[in-house]
């Protein structure tokens, strides 16, 4: 009985080829790399750490501040209205006041501490 080496050629076993898309010869055939080649300069000087830049926010757009406002205070003025025993009167002052203070990202909180 043949052993299972001289049945199954040892090409089988090589590792996968680059195979470039056309590349003839003078031959007519194809030419494929057999290993990646990097050249030694690669990797001859250590990489320097830089600081990272650091990003600054741009203003908004304020109409879409005035509209995100909107929002905000209708979003507010809806859950705060479930508990108009707690405001009273006084329920569309605290929504001005919440949304002065505390629109997503316009209003004076919206710095980053």
């Amino acid at each position: 009985m043949a052993s299972l080496c001289t049945v199954i050629p040892a090409t089988l076993f090589l590792q996968p080829m680059a195979v470039p898309a056309k590349n003839p010869n003078v031959h007519g055939t194809i030419l494929r790399a057999r290993r990646l080649l990097i050249p030694a300069k690669t990797f001859s000087r250590a990489l320097n750490a830089t600081q990272p830049q650091k990003y600054t926010y741009p203003e908004p757009i304020p109409e879409f501040a005035a509209a995100e406002t909107r929002k905000f205070k209708a979003e507010l003025l809806k859950k705060l209205s479930k508990e108009k025993e707690t405001f009273g009167n006084d329920l569309q002052t605290v929504v001005n006041v919440c949304s002065e203070r505390w629109a997503p990202g316009f209003g004076p909180s919206s710095e980053v501490h």
